[in-house]
């Protein structure tokens, strides 16, 4: 048999007889307590019987680890995800009251910029109505002139035509 070998078997036996040793130093310890005996004596089990209580340990240690470190793996990795979806659900909220605020400044600005619109219309159309009136009275005086001086040249035709029907008759 290889040293090598050897030693790694060598090594956990001596660990399972000391484990189960002391396993069973604590459960007599217990016992006894529990029964009222004040004195607590210890003798070391034979290493068979040892080696076979510190599997026995090693077993059922085994077996509890598993079966309440699954369930409590199992408790942190969800508890873990409910927090990353937690958070990933909070900067969603976040960037969407942001992008609100956004818009409500942006609503803002559009409505003062439309009050500025509409009451830059108010003056040209202010504006626009004063030219037309302007135009209009000016375009009104020259028609009425035009219309005068048209009443004035029939006038006069019908002075001449007068004359020249006088001098035809003569």
């Amino acid at each position: 048999m290889d040293v090598n070998s050897a030693f790694p078997r060598r090594m956990f036996r001596y660990s399972f007889i000391r484990l189960g040793n002391q396993y069973n130093y604590i459960e007599v310890f217990v016992n006894r307590k529990l029964m009222g005996v004040q004195d607590v004596f210890y003798k070391p089990l034979p290493d068979e019987q040892a080696i076979q209580k510190g599997a026995d340990f090693f077993s059922e240690l085994f077996i509890y680890t598993c079966l309440l470190g699954i369930p409590l793996y199992e408790i942190y990795r969800s508890t873990r995800d409910a927090n990353k979806k937690s958070q990933l659900l909070q900067d969603r909220l976040q960037n969407i009251e942001n992008k609100i605020q956004e818009a409500k400044t942006i609503h803002k600005r559009m409505t003062t910029n439309l009050d500025d619109i509409v009451v830059m219309n108010k003056a040209l159309s202010d504006q626009l109505s004063n030219i037309q009136n302007q135009v209009g009275f000016k375009l009104e005086n020259a028609i009425n002139k035009n219309l005068r001086d048209i009443q004035n040249i029939q006038t006069k035709l019908v002075d001449q035509r007068n004359d020249i029907d006088e001098l035809g008759k003569l």
